[in-house]
Order: C-alpha cells, then structure tokens, then sequence
C-alpha cells in the first residue's frame, strides 16, 4: 500500500499551476463520526483526550463517508491539486498523527501534498490545540492531487489516517473514508426559483434581481433565452434588455454569451412594467452548457397577484345645478378592494380648482378624533384600511355665484380635482368634481353603478338613478336614460329607458356612455344630464367577439334574425370528413376538440386550459363570445365563423375582434358570408399571442400573403361555401 509522502510527488511549479482547480472543487463535508470496518480501539489512559476533526471544503468529513472531488479544468494528462483537507484537534491533548495513507484506483491517480504544493515531511504530525509556537502544530492540511487519467476513467481512493484520536470515549487507531473524483461540469442555479415581482403600481417598474450561481468547476455559459407571458416583463441579461415579444418567445440568441465562472454568480434582472392591474405570468427559460438541462432552466414569474385596491364610489363628483349661497354635499365610499390592507397616504384638492369646494374627511378612521380635518398629507398618519373595510369622506360645495353660460347654452362648471395616493396600483387617483351655481331650484340627476366602472363582458350592470336630488324639498317623478355603446353592440335598457334603476348587459368590450336627465315633481328637468362611463375589458388571456350585421334584419332586438356560429379548434380536432375539399381533413364541428354551440365547455385538458363559450347568439347580431383562460404553450388554435342560418335574410357582415391579455390584439370587419360558408378565420399561435389570417389564392386553396403570390389573381380570405359538415345538419 503507498504511503505519504507519495514515492513521486508532483513538482511544486505544477502544483501552484493548477491551484486553481482548487477553487473550482464542489464542497463536500461529512461530519467525524463512528463507522464499522475501519479500526477498532481501546478506551483513554487518562482525562486529557485527542480528538480528530477533519473537513474538506470548510465542512467536516465523516468517517466511513466519501469526498467527491471534480477534475476542474484539468485535461487528461494533466496534476493539480482538487480538493484540501484540513486536519485539526478538537480535544484536549496532542494528537499524534503516525500516518497518513492514501490508496488510488487506478494506481497513482491520486496522491497527497503540503498545502504550499510541495512533498509531505515525514509523520508523526503532532497537532496540539493549544499550541502557540513551537515543533507542534495547530492544524494540518493535505493537498489532495490528481494526475487526471484518460477521459472517460474515473479515480477513485482511499484515505486512512492513523492517530491516537478518541472519539466518544474510544481510542479510534484509524480514520478512514473514500475519495471519488467525477468529472468537472458547469451547474446552473437560479434563486430565487420562482419569481415573484409582488405588486407593482401603475408607471412605475418592478425589479426583481436573479442571482445565476454556478455551483459547478467549470465555466457556466448562458447563450440564449426564451422569454414568454405577460407583454409587460422584461428581462436584462449583461449589457441589453428585452421586453416579452415574439421575437423573446421564440427565442433569443445572446450578441454576448453570458459565461459564469465556477463558484461565482451573475446576475439577471426581471422587470415588469404594467399599465393595467391584473395579475401577470410569465417564464423565462436559460440555456447553457450545463449537461444536465438540455431544455434549459426555466422560472416561473408572477407579478400583481392579489394586492391592495381602492374602488372609489361614486367614481367622480358631480353636483349638477346648486343654488347659490346654499352648502351641498356629495359623500364618497372609499372601499379596500384587495387582498392585502389599503394604505391612503394623501387626500385633498388639487392647487388650480375653484375655492367653492372643500373636504370633510373627519368620518375616515384615524381622523375622528376632533374637528374639522380638510386634508391628508405625508406628515401625517395614512389612513389604513383592512381589506373589504369601507370609509367615507364628504365633498362640499358652496356656489358663490351664478354660473355663465357657455356659447352652447350650457352652464359653465365650477371643477375641482379630488387627488388621493394610496399603494393600490393606481397609486395615485384624480377624481373630477364639478358643478354650477343658479338661482333656478333645478333637480340634479345622480349616475350608480352598482358593478363599478370596470366590468368584464357579458355583466349586467345595475343602473341607480333613485339617488337623483331635487332641490327644495321635492321630489324626482321621471327618469329618462340613454347609452352610447361600442359598435356591434345592441343592448337594451330594462325594462325601459324610462325606470328609475335600470339594468343593461354590457356583452361587447369596449367604452360605454350612461346619461340620465331627471324631472321633479313641479316639472323641472335637471339643467344638465348626469353621465357615468363604464369600461368593459376582457380578463382572460384570450377573449374572442363575433359580431355582424344583416342589411334585412330591420329589428336587431327581435326573437328573428340570421345565425352566424364561432368555432374555435384545438389542434387535435380531425372529423374524419373533407367538407371543404382541399384534400385534408377538417377541423370544424369535431365533437370534442371544437369549441361552439355544440360543445361549449369542452375539456380539453383542465378547467383553465379549456375555452368556454360564454353566449350563444340565434337570432340577431351576437355577440357570441369565446374565452381561453391559459393558452396552452406551443399550441396553434385555429378560428372560424360559420354562417348556420340565414332565416330567409340573405347576406350577413361579420366581424371578429381577438383580445389578448385584456387589450384588442387583431380585427377583420365587413367580411360577407351567405348560407352556410364557413369562413376560416385564421390560426392562432402561443405563447407567441400572434392571429395568422387564413388568406388562400381566388378559387385555390394555395395559401398567400398577397396577389403576388398567386400570379396576379387576388389573394382573399378563406371562405369554404355551402359548408355542411355529415355530423351536423345544416339548413
């Protein structure tokens, strides 16, 4: 068996050259402890006891345990030294080292050295914890050397050292356990491993720094990326930083590979800048050499997951006609909509309004103590608010004069602007307040949306006009609404125009317009109307509208009108029927991967992985409307519109809109369809959130991009006509 000093030491010019390799070794640590099969020993002479405590790496060794070191950058052929051990004394005698062995497989792979590189001075080694000069020693350190083999073997060995150290009372003779040396790869970590970027408000950015270790020996390179989800999540990688694209979801080669040496860490910074408050997801992923993730190492990202909220009601202050000299007041309900607790830290008037208005704020808690209180500002406490708690603050206005009359006839408004700053994600919120002074007692009519002035599509909003004011004691005897609504929607005030509260089902996205005239019980009209704007945005990843109109449909809120039927098609869908002729079997009407009328909530994998058709329209001007919570990643979904039943009144114009992530990603408008075509709208592809129309050759079915590509003859959308699928009948 070899002994140390090894019979041929590597030169000490060798060593120091690969000392390196010595920083790049994975730390390993296995705590002193006892083992069977590697001696046996006898209890202490006396009370003062040596104890031996070895640790590779900063971390103890154990006895009968295995040191795994790593070849580093060593080639094959190649000495340096892979690992250090460290041998001190944690008991309270000298401890006499007599020997220290080492046996290598194969032979002479391995061996030991000083820690300075050079050749071992012959044992005993005598280790004395309270030595302070002298022949003994306060610790000994081995360096352990690798004449690294051909590629693809693998050294392994044993170290036994002998000493007189106790170890729980017993004289252990020998301390052994193995060496095993892999090969030196990068090791990528990434931390934290899933990212969440917390709450961030509207106009500003959220950083969220990613620290790249690589817990490997050798260099660790990051050359591209993939970067999907959300459109406001960024990422910066060295020197450049890009926003979610296509171009990042397809995959990004970097100009400069990012090159992590072993031990060491970078840094990524995620950034997410929103303009809208609903919760964000998204995935980076990160390629590299590291062997072990061929597909990359991906992180997950959330962003504005819960948070505080503010809904303020009513949503802007409107006094309408005051007589003057009189004090009139509007009372706000601030309500902590979130999660997490609502911290106001400012509210009053902008500089710049008219003086007629001032705050009462002594009714919000934490204000109640005493007194009038007209604002809130930073040298204060904020006001705080658990979530689902509510509080009021008061608006008063006092008309000084009577208000002139601009040159359309209309009373010129007093106007103020309400600012508040809170942490919800619109930190800061300004609120319009307004009104006029007259000496005519006019009625003020007064808007309510029960549902807020954000709503999804399809809600049915609850219209409260009973709030309405008339001055002098009287009372509002009639009620007249209008709206002003998108296009392509045909919603009706029920169960009239004229009731007091109304309700209205917001179907279509898009900004709608609420205008409310009152009349008391003398006669009197309000001077102006009241108005609300209620905004309806989708809040799935993927909202899909069809609407159209019918030149012969003359009443669009009849029980009679033309069908038109959205279809929306997993890539899975075969119907094992050629309805359109192009060779190929057809995606439309498969009974369980198409989702319409048929089958509108299909499973096609989970609840959120899964659309639904949330309304079906027979008889009229749609909408109908399609939702996909979470798109599926490398997915193509393909749209179409089928035109199932004319009712006898011919040609119909349809129109698609796809939202994504809550804003209008793609439309086509005007697109005629008669009697059972079907037109194929086009694919969509994700995570790369981008609509491909479907456009062939006149009379082909030869895709295109324009007429170029088809010799000249036109290149149009992909209308498949007289469409009746086996499976379903078709008028």
């Amino acid at each position: 068996m070899p002994t140390t000093p090894p019979p041929t030491p590597p030169t000490a010019r060798a060593l120091r050259a690969a000392r390196a390799a010595l920083a790049l070794a994975l730390p390993f640590a296995l705590l002193a402890s006892p083992a069977c099969g590697d001696g046996g020993g006898k209890g202490p002479s006396s009370g003062a006891i040596p104890t031996i405590e070895i640790s590779e790496g900063g971390r103890p060794v154990l006895r009968g345990g295995t040191v795994i070191a790593s070849t580093g950058a060593l080639e094959p052929g190649d000495t340096g030294v892979v690992a250090e051990l460290r041998v001190i004394n944690t008991g309270n005698a000298v401890l006499e080292i007599a020997s220290v062995e080492i046996d290598a497989s194969p032979p002479g792979t391995l061996s030991l050295a000083a820690a300075d590189g050079s050749a071992l001075p012959a044992p005993p080694y005598l280790i004395d914890p309270n030595a302070s000069g002298g022949p003994n020693r306060s610790s000994l350190t081995l360096g352990l050397v690798l004449h690294r083999p051909p590629e693809g073997v693998r050294p392994t060995g044993t170290i036994t050292v002998h000493s007189n150290t106790v170890i729980e009372g017993v004289e252990v003779e020998s301390f052994v356990f193995a060496i095993d040396v892999e090969e030196g790869r990068p090791v990528m970590q990434v931390t934290p491993a899933q990212a969440d970027m917390g709450n961030v408000s509207q106009g500003r950015t959220g950083d969220l720094p990613l620290s790249i270790v690589n817990q490997g020996t050798l260099p660790l390179v990051i050359d591209r990326f993939t970067l999907s989800g959300h459109p406001a999540l960024g990422v910066t990688l060295g020197d450049d930083t890009w926003d979610v694209s296509a171009e990042t979801v397809a995959g990004v080669t970097l100009p400069t590979p990012l090159t992590i040496a072993g031990g060491t860490t970078a840094i990524a910074t995620l950034h997410f800048s929103p303009t809208t408050p609903e919760a964000a997801s998204g995935t980076l992923t990160l390629f590299s050499n590291d062997p072990t993730l061929p597909g990359g190492k991906a992180v997950p990202i959330s962003a504005n997951v819960g948070g505080p909220c503010l809904e303020i009601a009513p949503s802007r202050v409107d006094f309408g006609g005051k007589l003057v000299g009189t004090s009139a007041t509007v009372e706000l309900t601030l309500t902590s909509c979130g999660d997490k607790p609502l911290s106001i830290s400012e509210i009053g008037l902008a500089a710049g309004g008219s003086d007629e208005y001032t705050l009462a704020l002594e009714t919000l808690p934490g204000l109640d103590g005493g007194g009038a209180v007209t604002e809130l500002t930073t040298d204060d406490a904020p006001v705080v608010l658990a979530p689902n708690a509510t509080a009021k603050l008061r608006v008063v206005y006092v008309p000084a004069d009577v208000s002139p009359l601009d040159a359309g006839g209309q009373p010129v408004r007093d106007t103020a602007t309400l600012h508040l700053v809170s942490n919800s994600f619109y930190a800061e919120r300004d609120l319009d307040v307004r009104g006029f002074g007259t000496d005519t007692p006019c009625p003020t009519a007064v808007i309510r949306v029960d549902e807020g002035e954000e709503v999804i599509p399809q809600t049915t909003l609850h219209l409260k006009g009973n709030g309405s004011v008339a001055q002098g004691g009287g009372t509002i005897a009639e009620w007249l609404w209008e709206v002003e609504q998108p296009d392509g929607s045909v919603s009706l005030l029920l169960p009239a125009a004229t009731a007091a509260n109304p309700t209205f089902e917001a179907n279509v996205a898009g900004t709608y317009l609420f205008r409310l005239v009152v009349t008391d019980s003398s006669g009197l009209a309000s001077c102006v109307p009241a108005e609300e704007t209620v905004q309806v945005i989708p809040d799935e990843e993927l909202h899909i509208e069809l609407l159209w109109e019918t030149p012969k449909d003359e009443d669009l809120t009849d029980t009679k009108g033309s069908d038109l039927d959205l279809h929306f098609t997993d890539p899975r869908a075969d119907t094992g029927h050629d309805v359109d002729g192009d060779g190929a079997d057809d995606a439309f009407f498969d009974e369980v991967f198409d989702c319409f009328y048929f089958h509108k909530t299909p499973n096609w994998g989970g609840a959120d992985a899964s659309p639904t058709l949330d309304r079906d329209d027979t008889d009229g001007a749609g909408p109908e409307n399609i939702n996909l919570h979470t798109p599926e990643n490398g997915k193509t979904y393909t749209l179409g519109v089928h035109y199932f039943d004319d009712h006898d009144m011919d040609a119909a114009f349809a129109e698609v809109r796809v939202y994504i992530h809550g804003q209008l990603a793609w439309s086509d408008a005007g697109v005629e369809l008669a009697q059972a075509d079907m037109w194929t709208v086009g694919t969509l592809t994700w995570p790369a959130e981008t609509l491909t129309p479907a456009t062939v050759c006149a009379g082909t079915f030869t895709t295109c991009a324009t007429s170029a590509d088809c010799g000249g003859a036109a290149c149009e959308r992909r209308i498949a006509p007289a469409y009746r699928p086996p499976n379903f009948p078709v008028p």
